[in-house]
């Protein structure tokens, strides 16, 4: 695999120019730049991802831990989700927790290996005596229902609020017998 110091030496330029060049930085002759992207290209040359993370201390990925990816709800929530993370040049890693306890605390461990840079986390089976799980030193935001007062942020809809308003407004139709159905999402 070519490294920065080979490209430089096919190139005739120093390793500086050749990160200026992959970096896109606006300080480098036009016929400059041609000649690193030919010596890249020539010697099949890949920024090294790994490096680059390690160097800024960022992996650039955060995860979603949602229970599953075949239900409209998460899967409508996984693109959302993405979409509003290209909008920050981030990457979404997707994790099935299968809405089971050590799925999701195995999640939150692979964030605190450093996975990622930090962890939307749909907790189902997680309950208020695993609050302590979330005291990391990473940023972690839960989505849905379970909410556990804990040191996190989190994101809920208002479903009880919309619940109570949607039977109001059936109870003001003249509906006497109203009935709610749930599948499991």
């Amino acid at each position: 695999m070519a490294t920065i110091q080979d490209v430089a030496k096919a190139a005739g330029v120093s390793a500086m120019t050749v990160s200026h060049v992959i970096n896109d930085h606006p300080n480098v002759r036009r016929a400059t730049r041609e000649r690193v992207l030919q010596a890249m290209a020539r010697l099949d040359y890949r920024v090294n991802v790994a490096a680059r993370n390690l160097r800024k201390g960022r992996t650039g990925t955060i995860g979603l831990a949602v229970p599953g990816v075949n239900s409209a709800y998460y899967g409508e929530l996984d693109v959302a989700i993405i979409a509003a993370a290209v909008r920050y040049d981030l990457r979404v890693s997707i994790e099935q927790t299968g809405a089971l306890r050590e799925n999701e605390l195995e999640a939150l461990s692979l964030s605190r290996n450093r996975l990622y840079d930090g962890l939307l986390l749909c907790p189902v089976g997680m309950g208020s005596a695993d609050v302590e799980w979330l005291k990391v030193d990473y940023p972690v935001v839960t989505l849905g229902e379970r909410i556990f007062g804990g040191p996190v942020d989190h994101v809920a809809l208002p479903n009880v609020d919309a619940s109570r308003a949607a039977t109001r407004h059936l109870i003001e139709r003249g509906c006497r017998r109203i009935a709610i159905l749930c599948g499991r999402g």
